[in-house]
C-alpha cells in the first residue's frame, strides 16, 4: 500500500457527490465538490487513490449547479449512486483509546479524521462517528465494500502507531464477522 498522497481535506457535504459504476466485476467511483474556483472531480478504482482532475465553474455557478452539470455527464456514462441499504457498517474498535485521556472527545475527533480521510479518498465510503464514551471507542462507517476499506485503514493506524488492540469488523446487529486482525479467533461485539 503506497503512501497516503498530501492532498487537501475533502469538504463537508451537502454539495459533494459520489456515485459508482460496476465495468467487467471491478467497482470504479466518480465524485466532485467545489474548491476555490473549480470543481474538483475525483476518480478511481473503488479501494484505491483515484486521480482528481480541476474542471471550470460557468460565471456564478453555484457549487451543487456544477456538481449537478458534471454528474450528468458521470451519469451518462454509467454511473449511479449506491443506494444507502446496499451500504455496509464497518466497525473499527479500539479497545483502552480512552483510558486515560483528558478529553475523549479529542482522541474520537482524531480518530474521526483519519478513518474518513482514507475512506473518502478510497471512494469508499465515510466514517460516521462513534462512541468515546467508556474504555472501548467504537467507531462506525458506511463502506461500499468492508474487506477493500479494510487493508488501507490498517496501514494508516500502523502508520499512525493507533493499531494495538484494534479489532475491524463488517457488523451485523450487535456481532459481526472479524475482517482484522485476521490471525482468526478474535471475537467482535459491541461492547463499551
Amino acid at each position: 500500500m503506497s503512501a497516503m498522497p498530501a492532498m487537501p481535506a475533502k469538504p463537508p457535504m451537502p454539495a459533494m457527490l459520489t456515485l459508482y459504476k460496476t465495468s467487467r466485476g471491478r467497482v470504479n467511483y466518480w465524485e466532485a465538490w467545489k474548491r476555490d474556483t473549480k470543481l474538483w472531480v475525483h476518480t478511481g478504482l473503488l479501494g484505491h487513490y483515484g486521480r482528481i482532475t480541476k474542471q471550470p465553474m460557468k460565471g456564478r455557478e453555484t457549487e451543487a449547479a456544477a456538481v449537478k452539470r458534471y454528474a450528468a455527464l458521470a451519469r451518462a456514462d454509467g454511473y449511479a449512486p449506491i443506494p444507502d441499504d446496499d451500504l455496509r457498517d464497518l466497525v473499527v474498535q479500539y479497545p483502552n483509546a480512552l483510558a486515560g485521556a483528558a478529553d475523549p472527545m479529542d482522541i474520537r475527533e482524531e480518530f474521526y479524521a483519519l478513518l474518513n480521510e482514507r475512506l473518502g479518498w478510497i471512494g469508499n465510503g465515510t466514517c460516521l462517528g462513534g462512541d468515546a464514551e467508556t474504555t472501548v471507542m467504537n467507531m462506525r462507517c458506511r463502506v461500499v465494500d468492508p474487506a477493500l476499506a479494510t487493508k488501507p485503514l490498517v496501514a494508516d493506524l500502523r502508520k499512525t502507531k493507533k493499531i494495538t488492540g484494534v479489532v475491524i469488523a463488517a457488523r451485523v446487529g450487535r456481532s459481526g464477522s472479524v475482517l482484522w486482525p485476521a490471525a482468526g479467533g478474535t471475537k467482535f461485539s459491541l461492547r463499551r
